[in-house]
Protein backbone atom coordinates (compact mmCIF):
# COMPACT_ATOMS: atom_id res chain seq x y z
CA UNK A 1 0.00 0.00 0.00
CA UNK A 2 2.96 2.20 1.22
CA UNK A 3 4.09 1.73 -2.37
CA UNK A 4 1.12 2.58 -4.14
CA UNK A 5 1.05 5.72 -2.13
CA UNK A 6 4.41 6.64 -3.13
CA UNK A 7 3.17 5.92 -7.03
CA UNK A 8 0.26 8.05 -6.82
CA UNK A 9 2.13 10.95 -4.69
CA UNK A 10 4.93 10.80 -7.49
CA UNK A 11 2.72 10.84 -10.44
CA UNK A 12 0.69 14.23 -8.69
CA UNK A 13 3.59 15.50 -8.24
CA UNK A 14 4.87 14.56 -11.92
CA UNK A 15 1.32 15.73 -13.11
CA UNK A 16 1.49 18.89 -11.19
CA UNK A 17 5.26 19.61 -12.52
CA UNK A 18 3.57 19.50 -16.08
CA UNK A 19 0.52 20.84 -15.45
CA UNK A 20 2.46 24.00 -13.86
CA UNK A 21 4.82 24.06 -16.79
CA UNK A 22 2.21 23.81 -19.29
CA UNK A 23 0.20 27.01 -17.87
CA UNK A 24 3.95 28.88 -17.43
CA UNK A 25 4.11 28.07 -21.92
CA UNK A 26 0.50 29.41 -21.97
CA UNK A 27 1.36 32.55 -19.74
CA UNK A 28 4.53 33.42 -22.65
CA UNK A 29 2.88 32.59 -25.41
CA UNK A 30 0.04 35.46 -24.76
CA UNK A 31 2.72 37.38 -23.20
CA UNK A 32 3.89 36.91 -26.97
CA UNK A 33 0.92 37.21 -28.74
CA UNK A 34 0.11 40.72 -26.87
CA UNK A 35 3.51 41.76 -28.25
CA UNK A 36 3.19 40.91 -31.75
CA UNK A 37 -0.63 42.57 -31.52
CA UNK A 38 1.02 45.59 -29.75
CA UNK A 39 3.64 45.68 -32.64
CA UNK A 40 1.17 45.67 -35.13
CA UNK A 41 -1.63 47.95 -33.45
CA UNK A 42 1.43 50.58 -33.61
CA UNK A 43 2.31 50.00 -37.15
CA UNK A 44 -0.99 50.57 -38.53
CA UNK A 45 -1.63 53.65 -36.18
CA UNK A 46 1.91 54.88 -38.04
CA UNK A 47 0.82 53.88 -41.44
CA UNK A 48 -2.58 55.95 -40.41
CA UNK A 49 -0.77 59.09 -39.24
CA UNK A 50 1.53 59.32 -42.35
CA UNK A 51 -1.52 58.82 -44.54
CA UNK A 52 -3.69 61.56 -42.56
CA UNK A 53 0.19 63.96 -42.57
CA UNK A 54 0.01 63.25 -46.34
CA UNK A 55 -3.48 64.00 -46.81
CA UNK A 56 -2.99 66.96 -45.52
CA UNK A 57 -0.42 68.18 -47.27
CA UNK A 58 -1.92 67.31 -50.58
CA UNK A 59 -4.79 69.40 -49.47
CA UNK A 60 -2.77 71.88 -48.40
CA UNK A 61 -0.74 72.27 -51.92
CA UNK A 62 -3.62 71.53 -53.65
CA UNK A 63 -5.27 74.78 -51.90
CA UNK A 64 -1.78 76.91 -52.59
CA UNK A 65 -1.83 76.19 -56.41
CA UNK A 66 -5.97 76.77 -56.45
CA UNK A 67 -5.26 80.31 -54.66
CA UNK A 68 -1.87 80.87 -56.57
CA UNK A 69 -4.14 79.99 -60.08
CA UNK A 70 -6.77 82.87 -58.77
CA UNK A 71 -3.87 85.07 -58.01
CA UNK A 72 -2.76 84.48 -61.44
CA UNK A 73 -6.06 85.52 -63.04
CA UNK A 74 -6.80 88.42 -61.21
CA UNK A 75 -2.74 89.80 -62.36
CA UNK A 76 -3.86 88.62 -65.97
CA UNK A 77 -7.01 90.81 -66.22
CA UNK A 78 -4.88 93.81 -64.65
CA UNK A 79 -2.38 93.08 -67.08
CA UNK A 80 -4.74 92.92 -70.15
CA UNK A 81 -6.51 95.97 -68.73
CA UNK A 82 -3.18 97.72 -68.79
CA UNK A 83 -2.36 96.57 -71.76
CA UNK A 84 -5.66 97.67 -73.64
CA UNK A 85 -5.48 101.59 -71.93
CA UNK A 86 -1.38 101.04 -73.42
CA UNK A 87 -2.97 100.33 -76.29
CA UNK A 88 -5.62 103.16 -76.64
CA UNK A 89 -3.09 105.58 -75.51
CA UNK A 90 -0.75 104.95 -78.17
CA UNK A 91 -3.23 104.92 -80.80
CA UNK A 92 -4.42 108.42 -79.31
CA UNK A 93 -0.59 109.43 -79.20
CA UNK A 94 -0.10 108.15 -82.93
CA UNK A 95 -3.31 110.16 -83.81
CA UNK A 96 -2.04 113.32 -82.21
CA UNK A 97 1.38 113.07 -83.39
CA UNK A 98 -0.31 112.28 -87.16
CA UNK A 99 -2.21 115.97 -86.66
CA UNK A 100 0.58 117.64 -85.62
CA UNK A 101 2.55 116.93 -88.69
CA UNK A 102 -0.77 117.71 -90.16
CA UNK A 103 -1.92 114.92 -91.79
CA UNK A 104 -4.87 112.54 -90.86
CA UNK A 105 -3.45 108.99 -89.09
CA UNK A 106 -4.84 106.09 -91.15
CA UNK A 107 -4.45 102.67 -93.02
CA UNK A 108 -3.38 103.91 -96.20
CA UNK A 109 -1.36 107.26 -94.79
CA UNK A 110 1.43 106.75 -91.76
Amino acid sequence: MFETAVTVTGSVVGTSIALWAHFNQVKNAKREVRKEQEAIRQLEMQKFADTAVKKYAAERDFNHIRNELGQLRENMKVLLTENEQLSDRMDHLKIEMQHLKGGSYGPDKR
